[in-house]
């Protein structure tokens, strides 16, 4: 079951949301709003301990449920860990780049590629899809040459980790197929609030979520061409063409039924 609660940006979300949180929850709000979100719990459900309610993130998320699974776990890179391989990489293809040949050293340019690289893997880019891009592309276009630059950096970095590693975007692939066993997650109501947008792989996790938990309800600010509401239409929309396994309600939380 999804449920998909929306309210103008003066509507007190936090309110609604700890007035209806019952029994064992799982809140999932973005990294940089898990403290915030803790103070909310305390502040709106006036208690001294949260028992029963776990707030996450996705990447935090995904640690408890890998570690409920136990077994064998790969060994993960951070941020620093994907930019030390970048460093080699660069180092072993830069002879073959046409743009940015001799910015090896450059600790900027090395954070840069980073990003991008992360997400191109956000949105499901891997360095086939950008070599068919690359390939649909004008002859001798510096947006041309500048891609396949980047498509050697990618292709050469996914070698060096591929079957030895896990960075933060591949390891939501690894964990999502987890969730559907996780005793935690079957146990639990989902809410999830906080986001402006949802990368594919974030839906993945989503997907996996709304079937393996007692229910999903996702919270957001309601806007005419809200970017996250259409997300989730389409999802919908894939479920129904499917196996027609969700049944989904939107509400308005501005109504007094809900507030």
């Amino acid at each position: 079951m999804l449920n998909i609660y929306y309210g103008a940006e003066t509507t007190d979300k936090e309110r609604f949301i700890f007035k209806n949180i019952k029994g064992r929850s799982l809140l999932l709000v973005p990294d940089q709003f898990s403290l915030q979100a803790e103070r909310d719990a305390f502040f709106y459900l006036e208690k001294e301990c949260l028992m029963d309610l776990r707030i996450v993130d996705f990447n935090a998320l995904g640690h408890k449920v890998v570690s409920e699974a136990g077994g064998r776990r790969p060994q993960l890179i951070d941020k620093y860990g994907s930019q030390m391989l970048l460093t080699k990489v660069l180092g072993q293809v830069d002879k073959d780049l046409t743009v940015y040949r001799g910015l090896s050293w450059k600790s900027s340019f090395i954070d840069r590629i980073y990003g991008v690289i992360s997400d191109m893997k956000r949105y499901g880019v891997g360095p086939k899809e950008l070599a068919a891009t690359i390939e649909k592309l004008d002859e001798n276009t510096y947006l041309k040459y500048k891609l396949a630059d980047i498509n050697k950096i990618y292709d050469k970095y996914q070698q060096l980790i591929e079957g030895k590693y896990l960075d933060a975007e591949d390891y939501i692939l690894f964990y999502g197929e987890k969730i559907l066993n996780s005793p935690m997650v079957s146990e639990s109501e989902v809410w999830i609030y906080g986001f402006d947008t949802f990368t594919p792989k974030n839906l993945l996790i989503i997907e996996r979520l709304i079937k393996a938990s007692q229910k999903v309800n996702i919270v957001m600010t309601y806007e005419e061409d809200n970017e996250i509401k259409h997300g989730f239409i389409d999802l919908m929309l894939e479920y129904e063409e499917s196996i027609d396994i969700i049944d989904y309600k939107m509400k308005n939380i501005t109504d007094e039924n809900y507030l």
